[in-house]
């Protein structure tokens, strides 16, 4: 099946794990990309070189695209978590509450892809506009730190 998910993540089933905090880690990340889909990181509680040990664990189980989901409201962690990811060999990034715009940069020019969870279409269309490829349109009960508002 081709839809314009596999075609932009290079997947071949259109399933991207949620990046969950304290359940997204190597293991899982790894088998979703080994299966065909797009294992992402839960790295919101991760140090930087934790980060960087769950990123060469799953480059040991898979060769096929992941990424990392972490809180773009920590700056720091942001700042040093966007390094690790480029180094780390990570194919998307994405992040609740809005992704600065110096990250995105960046990211982009190591050609990793982009991408803001939004729970409001204005959210969607900031995001959108501040030059991510893509949003996640979710509601306060995917816990993705979206806002108030239900699916």
């Amino acid at each position: 099946m081709r839809t314009r998910i596999t075609e932009l993540f290079d997947i071949e089933h259109p399933v991207m794990l949620a990046g969950m905090g304290g359940v997204s880690y190597s293991d899982l990340v790894g088998a979703v990309s080994e299966a065909g889909g797009i294992g992402t990181f839960g790295a919101s509680t991760m140090k930087t070189d934790e980060l960087v040990d769950e990123i060469n664990r799953v480059k040991t189980i898979t060769k096929k695209p992941f990424g990392v989901d972490l809180l773009a409201a920590l700056p720091t962690q942001v700042e040093e978590g966007v390094k690790a990811v480029v180094e780390g060999g990570a194919r998307i990034f994405v992040a609740g509450l809005g992704v600065p715009r110096g990250a995105i940069d960046y990211l982009h020019k190591h050609n990793v892809l982009v991408g803001s969870m939004c729970g409001k279409v204005r959210h969607a269309e900031a995001a959108v506009a501040s030059g991510c490829d893509f949003v996640v349109a979710q509601g306060t009960e995917g816990g993705g730190h979206t806002g108030t508002v239900a699916t």
